[in-house]
């Protein structure tokens, strides 16, 4: 895949008070709906998580009219070498119990 820089290359194109309109997707809000995106390939070796997609670098453009709400929920999964830990998610005695059984 081809970059192509549009507009002054000096300046930060990870600015988007300046460069929103840039992007190479926007997604335009509508109330009721969510955007959901994978931040990491599947390793094919393990199915377990592999390296970092850079096609999934994101940020948020300034309101324009309105309001912006905003709700993060990540959802951690393992790479193939911590696949036998506990999360780090978990509360202090699941955290616990879960040691124990390990």
């Amino acid at each position: 895949m081809d970059t192509v820089l549009r507009g002054n290359s000096t300046t930060d194109k990870f600015n988007l008070s300046h460069h929103c309109h840039l992007s190479n997707l926007v997604q335009t809000p509508r109330r009721g709906t969510a955007v959901m995106w994978y931040n990491h390939h599947v390793d094919p070796r393990t199915g377990w998580l592999g390296d970092i997609d850079l096609m999934s670098v994101h940020g948020g453009c300034d309101v324009v009219r309105g309001e912006k709400w905003v709700a993060n929920m990540w959802i951690t999964a393992p790479y193939d070498n911590w696949k036998g830990f506990p999360s780090a998610y978990l509360n202090w005695e699941e955290y616990r119990l879960a040691e124990l059984a390990h």
